[in-house]
């Protein structure tokens, strides 16, 4: 079997990612338009792919926008996302 390339695992993570989240999104909490790939790596027998997107409190939209980060393992040979995890990144004022 051929191994999928970067451009469909970053397909396939970013489709979940939607998939899974599309209450929150509906919600507005994810800023829209703000979902895009923030870090890819090649690990073993998986592709890891972060995706970076912006959260605000939909109560309050003037409030200031928080960066999330989730990571996708994506299977190199069957493309199948087997899971995804909240990625905590430390900000610079920390």
């Amino acid at each position: 079997m051929e191994k999928i390339n970067l451009k469909q695992a970053a397909k396939n993570a970013m489709e979940f990612f939607l998939e899974a989240n599309a209450a929150v999104i509906s919600t507005a909490k994810v800023v829209h338009g703000t979902a895009m790939l923030e870090e890819v790596k090649k690990e073993g027998g998986y592709w890891s792919i972060t995706i970076g997107y912006d959260e605000q409190n939909e109560l309050d939209m003037l409030s200031m926008r928080r960066r999330k980060f989730k990571e996708f393992r994506v299977d190199d040979e069957t493309g199948e996302v087997v899971s995804m995890k909240i990625r905590e990144v430390k900000s610079y004022d920390e």
